[in-house]
């Protein structure tokens, strides 16, 4: 029978732990990894109506887009609205697993799933400028395996579809252990030569301090030499945002439409002229209204996203680039049918069932 980690870890594969932004908190928000699961409900935020309706379906897994759990917890009065909703998910064995950030980025994730549903082709990263670094260290020859595998496994090597990826080639070192070394090799006083390699990889640049204390614990030598170089990271790697082009140009009045037809959106929100044509789409589901400052009329006609504010509309009219806002819960809702597919082609039915929320709705009401 599956388990909690079974399912979560299956999720962790399209949406890696390590692409989550700093600031978010994806991944197990609740509940026992150990626990066995045959229903599992999925949703975009984890509400009251939400988890009632993960408990009165007897699922033990409630899968969500947004954390449950945001900030630190100092303390869990279960008096306040979300502490009775851990307390009573805990009580009932609900298991809570959020795939936030990690998922918005991720290749295949959240982002390239609404350019798919848009039908955009030559879909890219928005940006190219994401932090990456490269490694090189210097090692004894007898070592270099060691090291190797210590640094894939901290999240070094990772390039596209691609892990365990690096570079070495032989060479020879030197150095002379001074007073109060502890060489690894050599004497104190005597100039050593050394058979070494040189050994390359590259990193997310968010993963430094984990890559170079797991260099450091695996390096036999004392004072590891090594150098830091920061690149400009492939456009193709994971990002927050997508730019893609239609098939052939349409109208803005006709891409709403087709905004309609795919979102839903109980409001839809846009700034340009409906006869203006639109071939070249940027967007990032949920609030990417940040990305609008760096709008670039020459690469996109439009960008599609949600909670757009006023300046940063502006700013984007006077670029001259068309934006429309459906909304963060619209562009988002589509985080179940994503999950929810992935999962049902992950596992056999018999095994698991997989059910979208019903009472998954966003906050805002229509007056």
């Amino acid at each position: 029978m599956l388990k909690v980690k079974d399912i979560t870890a299956r999720i962790q594969e399209l949406a890696p732990p390590e692409a989550a932004m700093d600031w978010d908190n994806s991944g197990l928000q609740l509940g026992n990894l150990e626990e066995q699961v045959t229903r599992v409900l999925i949703a975009v935020e984890p509400t009251e109506k939400v988890v009632l309706e993960a408990l009165e379906k007897n699922c033990q897994l409630l899968i969500v887009h947004h954390p449950l759990i945001f900030q630190g917890l100092k303390s869990l009065n279960l008096a306040e609205p979300r502490g009775s909703l851990i307390g009573r998910a805990l009580k009932n064995d609900l298991a809570v697993f959020a795939a936030h950030t990690n998922l918005d980025q991720a290749r295949w994730g959240l982002n390239d799933f609404l350019a798919d549903k848009l039908e955009l082709e030559e879909v890219e990263n928005l940006q190219t400028g994401l932090k990456q670094e490269k490694l090189v260290v210097f090692l004894p020859r007898d070592s270099l395996k060691e090291v190797q595998q210590a640094l894939f496994s901290a999240g070094a090597g990772e390039i596209g579809n691609y892990s365990e990826a690096s570079f070495f080639t032989q060479g020879t070192g030197t150095f002379k252990p001074l007073a109060g070394s502890s060489p690894a090799v050599g004497q104190q006083g005597k100039r050593e030569e050394v058979e070494e390699y040189r050994l390359e990889v590259l990193y997310q640049n968010r993963d430094r301090s984990r890559i170079i204390d797991s260099l450091k614990e695996a390096h036999p030598y004392e004072e590891p030499a090594y150098d830091i170089f920061a690149l400009e990271q492939h456009q193709n790697e994971p990002q927050p945002a997508r730019l893609g082009r239609l098939t052939e140009p349409v109208s803005l009045e006709k891409f709403l439409q087709r905004v309609k037809r795919v979102l839903s959106p109980s409001v839809l929100r846009y700034s340009g002229s409906l006869t203006r044509r639109i071939g070249r789409i940027g967007l990032a589901c949920g609030s990417g209204g940040d990305f609008l400052k760096e709008a670039d009329p020459k690469r996109m006609d439009l960008f599609l996203t949600g909670d757009v504010k006023y300046h940063e509309l502006l700013a984007a009219r006077e670029k001259g680039v068309a934006v429309v806002d459906a909304g963060h819960f619209a562009t988002e809702k589509i985080f179940r049918e994503l999950i929810a597919g992935y999962l049902s082609d992950s596992f056999p039915a018999r095994e698991l069932e997989v059910v979208e929320a019903s009472r998954d709705e966003s906050p805002w009401q229509l007056a």
